[in-house]
């Protein structure tokens, strides 16, 4: 069981709120998290960055995607398969960052908006 952290969750959806045009929604991704990584993982697809950011807001510091187990063998080939499209995420979220937090805010909606383009199952992750 994750022991999601609700009331930093409740503040990041109070602070995303104001400046995410769609708004996701991180309770929504909470309740459905175990799910949604599992899926995205076997395919080889990374989390939005800010869903990743959703991940290290548990009550006991550990970070949600460290409860999903996965065979051994699956996470070695799961690292050599993404570890170059984690640093690509990584440098997108940096030039982002660097032309400015409007920029950045766009990015972080565009990549949710995008993961859900290729899963519309997980569509309630954009706020209607």
């Amino acid at each position: 069981m994750i022991d999601w952290d609700y009331e930093r969750i409740d503040d990041m959806q109070k602070h995303y709120d104001e400046v995410f045009d769609p708004q996701v929604d991180f309770h929504y991704f909470t309740r459905n998290f175990e799910e949604i990584y599992r899926m995205s993982l076997y395919d080889g697809v990374l989390l939005p960055d800010i869903l990743n950011d959703v991940t290290y807001y548990t009550t006991n510091g550990v970070n949600a995607k460290d409860k999903i187990l996965f065979p051994p063998t699956f996470n070695d080939s799961l690292l050599k398969r993404i570890s170059k499209d984690l640093k690509t995420q990584r440098d997108r979220r940096m030039n982002a960052l660097g032309r400015g937090i409007t920029t950045l805010y766009r990015f972080q909606v565009k990549e949710v908006v995008d993961f859900v383009k290729r899963y519309p199952q997980w569509s309630n992750l954009i706020k209607k």
